[in-house]
């Protein structure tokens, strides 16, 4: 069976068997994506709007779909050699980027390129790259091949969406971005419901998952672990993972004047001020009766 798929695939391509694994590159692959997602994260932590948890699930959304296609893509032909390798290796520095402008995705950064037009454009890449490696290793299967060049429609109209969205900016840029992702995966769910796309071993495609799933816990468990390292151990801090936060007192200076000053600044010196009012002659004084009102009593000479 690998021996009639080797005839099939492209030259520096090698075709999956049934009972092929993860690989040590597609894990190394996966650190990309995980740095990314932890980008992600950090973002929607400083954001506590509807419209910025949004904007974060759209950006795992972009994530989610690319990474998707180069899972399948090492389902069919093996990720860690040849011409495949290549490419995905330009992918993740590509990708890496964009986990750098996570942060300037939505608003540009005063200095510097243009953050959300870089992340699109390296996005865009992500997605030329994988669509061009698989055609190379679609060589042979007029079916799957066919299914690649079609998936290139969608591609171009969420690209171009995406960067009218970047141009455009605002609440604009997320509804753009939003259907780009609805055109993209729309796109792609309908030109393949007659079962264009190949799955040579479901043991694979089963074990990324799970392996992803469980390189982005364990980053997550590092963020958590480096942000309370930095703290003394104490029981709230190992129970709770935060410390109470303690009251602010006004110091006593600051109540002894608020009481000579009745709450007012302090008048400059030179100032001409009657008898009895702040800052002039003397301290104002005030006797409280017994009702609870207060009654202003003499200066003091």
């Amino acid at each position: 069976m690998v021996e009639q798929r080797q005839a099939k695939v492209g030259q520096g391509v090698r075709p999956t068997g049934e009972n092929h694994r993860a690989t040590p590159f597609e894990l190394f692959f996966d650190l990309v994506y995980v740095f990314a997602v932890t980008q992600v994260t950090g973002y929607m932590a400083n954001e506590h709007s509807a419209h910025g948890v949004l904007r974060g699930l759209l950006m795992l959304a972009l994530l989610w779909g690319t990474w998707s296609g180069y899972t399948w893509l090492g389902n069919h032909s093996r990720a860690d050699e040849g011409f495949v390798r290549a490419g995905m290796v330009v992918a993740m520095a590509a990708m890496f980027v964009v986990a750098l402008t996570i942060p300037e995705a939505w608003r540009d950064s005063p200095g510097g390129l243009n953050g959300p037009l870089v992340l699109v454009c390296a996005y865009l890449l992500v997605r030329c790259v994988h669509l061009t490696v698989y055609a190379v290793a679609a060589t042979g299967d007029a079916g799957l091949r066919h299914q690649v060049v079609i998936t290139w429609l969608p591609m171009a109209g969420g690209a171009a969406l995406l960067v009218a969205g970047v141009l455009l900016g605002g609440w604009t840029q997320t509804l753009l971005f939003t259907v780009a992702l609805l055109v993209d995966w729309l796109g792609i769910y309908l030109t393949a419901r007659r079962g264009g796309w190949r799955l040579h071993s479901p043991m694979h495609l089963t074990e990324r998952h799970g392996l992803f799933i469980i390189l982005a816990i364990g980053e997550s468990v590092v963020a958590i672990g480096g942000g309370a390292a930095d703290r003394p151990i104490s029981t709230p801090l190992l129970f709770r993972g935060h410390s109470r936060r303690r009251r602010r007192r006004l110091p006593v200076v600051a109540v002894l004047r608020r009481g000579v000053t009745g709450g007012r600044a302090p008048a400059r010196r030179g100032a001409r001020q009657g008898p009895g009012q702040p800052g002039g002659r003397g301290v104002h004084v005030r006797a409280f009766s017994r009702r609870g009102r207060h009654r202003a009593g003499r200066p003091r000479r």
